[in-house]
């Protein structure tokens, strides 16, 4: 039986990370009114693992919902858009979606209970197969000619609706759940999105120091932590829960969350 540590001995003390890790953080506690504590820190942990992702078997899903409009799910993934690693929106053409993946996105969805799965089946496919890096591949027919070819499906995504079930069952088991309610006008401490420093705010404090953290990953080499550190967090989280489908999703995060 593999030895489980105790999380303490796992934790790392980066200060880059945690200067990122609380940076992150309060910029979605400004601009969006969270249900708890626990949302943004998890929120801030899954911005990171964006940039970190194909260091691990799996990534989680962020499902966000609300009971209904104008509780601010546009408005966080329009914030999360600015802090993960490549984003790309959902209504990007669907036979240009694969291709994209290939360039390794962040891929956002919005009103996913709006999304009807006709017509749609490339992005249902990423969807239900792409938070698994291996057997996540899928075969599509291109060109004048029809020819096979093999492309992935494996990236973060965050995927916005409303209602708690407005995703199947299935996705849900590979989602971390953060809910929105609508927020008082005092409760936020920033409101507009669309100011011109704004963005440069983000890219500074955020994106690209991260991005210049995983440029020092390479496939081979990973200078924060290891593939032990990674088994480490995965039979921590084993120790205490019997679900292995949310281990697979919650052990890269906690992985990031030791840094």
């Amino acid at each position: 039986m593999d030895t489980v540590k105790p999380l303490e001995s796992l934790v790392k003390n980066n200060e880059e990370f945690q200067r990122l890790f609380l940076d992150i953080e309060g910029w979605l506690k400004a601009f969006i009114c969270f249900q708890s504590e626990d949302e943004p820190v998890a929120l801030a942990n899954w911005v990171v693992s964006t940039y970190f992702y194909r260091s691990f078997y799996f990534t989680p899903y962020m499902n966000i919902y609300s009971p209904e409009n104008g509780c601010g799910k546009s408005q966080l993934l329009e914030i999360l858009g600015f802090l993960v690693h490549n984003p790309k929106p959902s209504n990007i053409p669907t036979n240009a979606l694969f291709r994209h993946i290939e360039n390794q996105i962040t891929l956002l969805i919005d009103e996913i209970d709006m999304i009807a799965k006709e017509g749609k089946e490339e992005l249902w496919a990423c969807i239900n197969l792409g938070y698994k890096l291996i057997n996540s591949t899928v075969d599509r027919l291109v060109g004048k000619i029809h020819s096979s070819q093999t492309f992935e499906t494996y990236c973060p995504k965050a995927i916005a609706g409303i209602g708690q079930d407005s995703i199947p069952t299935s996705v849900k088991a590979r989602s971390i759940n953060i809910e929105l309610q609508r927020a008082l006008s005092e409760d936020l401490n920033e409101k507009y999105l669309s100011t011109p420093a704004l963005k440069e705010k983000f890219d500074f404090s955020v994106s690209i120091p991260l991005g210049q953290l995983a440029d020092q990953v390479e496939e081979d080499f990973n200078p924060f932590w290891s593939i032990t550190d990674y088994e480490d967090c995965i039979y921590l989280l084993g120790s205490s829960m019997s679900n292995t489908r949310a281990v697979d999703i919650c052990a890269p995060l906690l992985t990031i969350a030791c840094m």
